[in-house]
């Protein structure tokens, strides 16, 4: 496995992982005539769009994850929180993905890790990151890597379905 930054030829496997991993992840959670309506076109565009803006803002890094055959099979992106009133200090978690294939193997933990590690070279001092109040999987992954709840809930809409997000937080001076 090989972790390292993203680069504009990467974002239609990123997008890729992207659709395919909430096909995977969310059954259950998400209506599934969405889920099956996802359309990797549509995924890709998203991330076109997201691919500009990180040139725009160079303190927030993409790192994706290649299996043995340089096949990009998961993501991390990290940078400034950009929830509302947070101090610059706080990083966060805006993604993590994998393939659920390679789910129990290490590799979300490593990637993880290297999401961690590259917020603290930006400075930040502490990290947030939301996940699906019913998603059981990924907060049990985030509690077991050291991530707390910190009470703070929010209300979304995802293919016109309300869903719950909590957000968890991380102290980045000792973890």
């Amino acid at each position: 496995m090989n972790i390292r930054s993203a680069m504009p030829s990467d974002i239609e496997a990123i997008s890729e992982v992207h659709m395919l991993t909430w096909q995977e992840c969310y059954v259950g959670q998400l209506p599934s005539d969405f889920l099956a309506g996802l359309q990797q076109s549509e995924w890709t565009a998203q991330w076109q769009r997201r691919a500009a803006q990180i040139e725009e803002w160079p303190w927030l890094d993409l790192l994706v994850l290649e299996d043995e055959n340089q096949v990009v099979v998961g993501f991390a992106a990290v940078g400034s929180s950009r929830d509302d009133g947070a101090i610059s200090t706080t990083g966060e978690l805006q993604g993590i993905y994998l393939r659920a294939s390679h789910w129990g193997q290490g590799q979300g933990r490593q990637l993880l890790n290297r999401g961690l590690a590259r917020l603290r070279q930006l400075g930040h001092r502490d990290a947030t990151l939301w996940v699906l109040d019913s998603n059981e999987g990924a907060r049990g992954f985030y509690e077991a890597s050291g991530w707390t709840t910190d009470g703070v809930v929010r209300q979304e809409t995802v293919g016109d379905q309300p869903v719950t997000e909590v957000r968890y937080t991380i102290d980045l001076t000792g973890a």
